[in-house]
């Protein structure tokens, strides 16, 4: 896709530059030659390479999947705090987390109940909302500036209906959602705050100094008086 923008850039460039000196032709040609240079499109070529990684480490991608993919994903950066999504709004993208930290939560009596925490490499999607065309529930928030690359969900079932291997990715992703939220609600309903606090910091131990104390709290299902006294005990 951008080779092609950039073979009709380069058209018209040269159409132009007919009409110009022998000093700003030799200017183009320099623009010409940083144009395609691999520097110019590491940007390009790397854009989705993380997202193909992710991906084939779930189910190995066809070349022809990867080129769908790399002519259809969209890159978007958040800033610290933007919500990506709203409760009450249509969940219309799928993101997969490049750089960044992002929590799921929703409001109950007047209290935001975090219900998930992703970082690079996460898959963030509220999943009701997406996949049953539905108003969310949830917000999804970035607590750090975050940059992602996603799917809307039409090009998504396209590509269930183009590739049907594709669907094996789909799947798996679905069941690592619900066996993620199954495992915490285990962590909720048969664990102690000690043991629920232990489990997450290893769980999520290469980010915990990143997510804020308030969705840890809210994570577990516990007061931050609590947490407090926790990470307080595991000081000393």
């Amino acid at each position: 896709m951008l080779s092609l923008i950039l073979g009709k850039l380069e058209k018209g460039l040269i159409h132009y530059l007919e009409y110009l000196e022998l000093e700003k032709r030799q200017l183009f040609h320099i623009f010409i030659c940083v144009i395609h240079s691999p520097c110019f499109q590491l940007n390009s070529d790397t854009m989705s390479s993380e997202v193909f990684a992710f991906l084939n480490s779930i189910t190995p991608l066809s070349e022809k999947i990867k080129i769908r993919l790399n002519s259809i994903l969209k890159a978007r950066t958040f800033k610290k705090k933007e919500f990506i999504l709203k409760e009450g709004e249509f969940c219309n993208n799928i993101y997969f987390i490049q750089q960044g930290l992002v929590r799921i939560f929703y409001n109950k009596d007047g209290l935001e109940w975090c219900s998930g925490i992703l970082s690079e490499g996460g898959v963030c999607v509220s999943v009701h909302s997406f996949f049953d065309r539905k108003r969310s529930y949830e917000y999804i928030q970035a607590i750090e500036e975050t940059v992602v690359y996603y799917l809307t969900y039409d090009e998504l079932e396209v590509l269930y209906k183009d590739f049907l291997e594709y669907n094996i990715v789909g799947r798996k992703l679905i069941t690592e959602y619900y066996v993620r939220s199954e495992e915490r609600n285990y962590w909720l309903r048969k664990h102690t705050a000690k043991e629920k606090y232990e489990l997450f910091t290893e769980r999520f131990s290469d980010i915990i100094g990143r997510i804020p104390v308030k969705d840890i709290a809210s994570y577990l299902g516990m007061e931050i008086e609590t947490l407090s006294r926790l990470r307080r005990k595991n000081l000393t």
